[in-house]
């Protein structure tokens, strides 16, 4: 099963009958459904002090339900080298990485926990000024 939320439009017997803007229509609107239906949230945000993680934590979402982040941005407001790590909640890391004081990435696949686990998403500064402030933004975040 793949890991990215998508849809395809079934024709029904009787599509012969319907002008192409039609079917194109009903085929935008169950793709429409299905993202709605799993979009949670949006532009989850934590900003603080650069001598501590930020943290934006996801609740285990289930029984065999997942989450699942599209993207990230993040920044400091001085030069610091940057860590970035998804991990579910049973110490599984799904990405980590380390990176400049500003950057932003969406996923080409997205990054899906276990299912009933929640998800972790942290970003440490690993120098820069204690008192300089961290932002950290999770872009998309579903359920599946």
């Amino acid at each position: 099963m793949s890991d990215i939320p998508f849809t395809t439009y079934k024709p029904q017997s009787d599509d012969s009958s319907m002008l192409a803007s039609q079917r194109q229509a009903a085929a935008a609107a169950a793709i429409a459904r299905t993202i709605e239906a799993k979009t949670s949230s949006v532009g989850d945000h934590a900003s603080g002090p650069a001598n501590a993680p930020l943290v934006i934590t996801y609740p285990a979402a289930g029984a065999g339900v997942a989450n699942v982040i599209s993207g990230l941005s993040w920044s400091a407001d001085v030069a610091a080298d940057i860590v970035i790590q998804i991990e579910d909640g049973s110490g599984n890391i799904i990405f980590r990485t380390r990176t400049e004081w500003r950057g932003s990435l969406s996923f080409q696949s997205p990054k899906k926990g276990t299912p009933n686990t929640a998800l972790i998403v942290t970003q440490t500064a690993v120098n820069g000024p204690a008192e300089s402030t961290l932002e950290l933004n999770v872009l998309n975040h579903w359920t599946e």
